[in-house]
């Protein structure tokens, strides 16, 4: 079962709103669409950017902010750490960014062994690495939307 995950530019108070229109959020807030970007994974960003309280915090779900029902949708706030480093990095740093985030334990598995278990063909892990860069760079984008806007990155799960 993939898990359906969106970031979004939003305040916290609109996680309900966020949750109500079931999917089609990105209609109305500034959205990064991804599968399977997770809070555990967000939890390695942050371990990777030196916030170590924060990649704790969002790991224990202390940072859930909504719930539609037990079995989700979920709206987490990302810790603004996330925002505000992602804004500034410049881009010969986020290739390093990104091989410290594959080293995290959710995000080397999900995002790279995963897909290809045991021995990887040459090429591979810089293939995963750069896949990753771009993935920053989406996010850092959105970091600056939100920063503009005075607003949050929400991090939207779906089962």
């Amino acid at each position: 079962m993939a898990i359906l995950t969106d970031v979004l530019v939003a305040s916290p108070s609109e996680a309900e709103a966020i949750c109500r229109y079931s999917g089609g959020h990105f209609e109305n807030w500034p959205c990064w669409q991804a599968k399977g970007f997770d809070n555990l994974i967000f939890s390695d960003l942050l371990r990777a950017l030196g916030a170590e309280a924060d990649a704790e915090s969002l790991s224990r779900s202390d940072t859930l902010i909504y719930m539609e029902t037990q079995d989700g949708p979920w709206v987490f706030h990302l810790p603004d750490v996330i925002p505000e480093t992602l804004s500034t990095l410049e881009d010969d740093a986020i290739p390093d960014l990104a091989k410290r985030w594959l080293q995290g334990e959710n995000a080397g598995y999900d995002l790279f062994e995963r897909w290809l278990p045991g021995e990887k063909p040459a090429g591979f892990e810089d293939a995963v690495v750069e896949s990753v860069v771009w993935e920053l760079k989406d996010l850092r984008n959105l970091s600056k939307q939100a920063l503009a806007a005075n607003k949050s990155l929400l991090l939207w799960v779906c089962l």
